[in-house]
């Protein structure tokens, strides 16, 4: 017996129990919690056997601490703990940082550059309000989107406000409706409700609501701090698209850069109002009435701006003589077509043509973002042939060379015949403020004041079309441009929208019998290839 005591590997026994124990207070740990008495039992039995075991193989360690196995494991372990602890100081130093990288093709996790335009440009601390229940959905969205503010401009403190629970804050600052955000910046106030966080581009599919948040809160920002707000007057009265249906996203976009849209009918509200900033003819399919149209020039010449979509309409040049008088007035004559472009068909359809454009702060940001523009059953222009001195006529958009300007019959006569691309769609028209009778000096930078902007199309601002790629910023463009607020023509905030690819019927005849004829072929030859080669080997 005491021999076979003699022989039992007592720090076998004693190791094998601690590793037991351990295993033991784990799961009773686990499954009991620590205030069990078989956590407590295991726990001090794993202690004991653990103390046990470095006893009675101490000898053992001490020659086993010298060996080279120990200095090279040792050496091992401190290489993983110097890799943990630079992982973990990289992981401290990400989250004190907050460096960003937004990856995707069309930035749709970054702020637009006219919001971080305003942001940097802010002199005022701006208190940002969000009523919105806990653990909404939009909340998380429109949280998303306050943080990219707080984080691009220190003077933007955002809080978020649960009006459940805090319903005297609510009150304080006139909440009655959930999914409210209120901007607050030296005594002034901007509320936005939840209904302005969205579009839908169809009234008919609710499903395709489009969050417009960046919009809202920085027209906000800018009404509180720089003042930039005008009034646009759309003429009605004359079989116009109506602004709170067929124009309503476009009426959206204006409130969302801070303008007032209105309508002005002249034969029920009387003369163009005193604080028109600029009036808008959008499509009208009756002509102006002459007196009106003589009030419009008067306004232009007194230094009114003018923003003028004029489509194609059969017999136009005949039955709008008052609308086409006052296109002339301003360098422009309109010509009674509609343009044919099958080398720039918008998806093969030569009516709606894609036009390339000349430089020009009204297509300067479209041009360097490579955004097209498309302008369905679209007219052309051409400039007078003698236009007054001081008037700066300067062409926007044009077709292709391939297009051509088909006349309708009741509209053919001496002055318009079928002419060949490329034609000008849309023209900008500034007055010189130098004096007329001293030249200007070779080299110094002429002075001009926007006057108008003629597009020959109305349809590109309709809801159907007014999302697609630069619609909207030509006519946003536009409006900045004639209120001399180039400073903030810039992209819109973007949308996550599908990228389409735009072909040219010769591009999509390639691309088609490339894929279903060259690359079937291309595998067949070399095949065949391959196959001789083997065949006389």
């Amino acid at each position: 017996m005491k021999d076979y005591i003699n022989k039992i590997n007592w720090r076998t026994v004693v190791g094998s129990l601690a590793l037991i124990a351990a295993i033991t207070t784990i799961f009773a740990l686990m499954i009991y919690g620590s205030r069990t008495s078989a956590a407590r039992i295991s726990g001090s039995v794993t202690i004991i056997a653990t103390i046990a075991f470095l006893v009675t193989g101490g000898l053992q360690q001490l020659q086993f601490f010298r060996s080279r196995q120990f200095t090279r494991g040792s050496a091992s372990s401190l290489y993983t703990l110097a890799i943990i602890g630079t992982l973990v100081l990289v992981n401290v130093v990400a989250i004190q940082t907050s460096w960003r990288w937004d990856m995707t093709a069309a930035s749709e996790h970054s702020l637009s550059e006219q919001t971080q335009t305003v942001l940097r440009d802010l002199d005022q601390d701006i208190e940002i309000l969000a009523f919105f229940p806990e653990g909404s959905g939009i909340g998380y969205e429109v949280e998303d989107l306050l943080t990219e503010y707080a984080y691009l401009s220190p003077r933007i403190n955002v809080r978020f406000v649960d009006p459940e629970r805090q319903p005297g804050l609510a009150r304080e600052y006139d909440v009655s409706r959930a999914y409210t955000t209120v901007l607050e910046s030296g005594g002034q106030r901007r509320t936005i409700s939840g209904y302005n966080l969205y579009d839908f581009a169809s009234q008919d599919d609710p499903s395709q609501a489009m969050f417009r948040g960046e919009q809202a809160f920085t027209r906000a920002i800018i009404d509180l701090t720089q003042s930039v707000g005008a009034n646009v007057y759309f003429v009605t009265g004359h079989g116009e698209a109506d602004l709170y249906e067929e124009y309503s996203i476009l009426r959206a976009y204006l409130g969302g850069e801070g303008y007032r849209a209105a309508g002005w009918n002249p034969g029920r509200d009387g003369p163009i109002p005193g604080d028109a900033d600029l009036i808008v003819i959008a499509g009208p399919t009756r002509d102006l009435h002459p007196q009106e149209a003589a009030d419009l020039m008067q306004y232009a010449d007194a230094g009114g701006r003018l923003l003028i979509l004029a489509d194609t309409m059969p017999g136009s040049n005949r039955q709008f003589v008052n609308l086409a008088a006052l296109v002339e007035h301003l360098g422009v004559q309109m010509r009674p077509d509609v343009v044919m472009d099958p080398a720039r068909g918008y998806y093969m359809d030569p009516m709606s043509p894609v036009p390339r454009m000349d430089y020009h702060p009204v297509t300067e940001k479209l041009i360097d973002h490579g955004l097209l523009v498309v302008l369905p059953r679209a007219r052309s222009f051409v400039a007078v042939e003698d236009p007054p001195d001081d008037l700066n006529i300067q062409r926007l958009l044009f077709s292709s060379p391939d297009s051509w300007g088909e006349i309708d019959p009741a509209d053919e006569d001496e002055r318009y015949e079928e002419a060949q691309g490329p034609l000008a769609l849309a023209y900008a028209v500034a007055r010189s403020d130098d004096d007329a009778g001293e030249p200007p000096t070779e080299g110094a930078e002429i002075s001009e004041t926007p006057m108008a902007v003629i597009i020959g199309d109305a349809d590109f601002v309709s809801n159907e079309v007014f999302g697609f790629q630069g619609n909207s910023d030509l006519f946003m463009n536009s409006v900045q441009w004639l209120l001399d607020q180039t400073e903030l023509i810039s992209i819109r905030p973007k949308e996550p929208v599908m990228r389409q690819v735009f072909l040219s019927p010769t591009e999509g005849r390639m691309i088609f019998y490339g894929s279903t004829l060259g690359l079937p072929l291309i595998i067949l030859i070399i095949g065949t290839t391959v196959w001789l080669r083997r065949r006389h080997l």
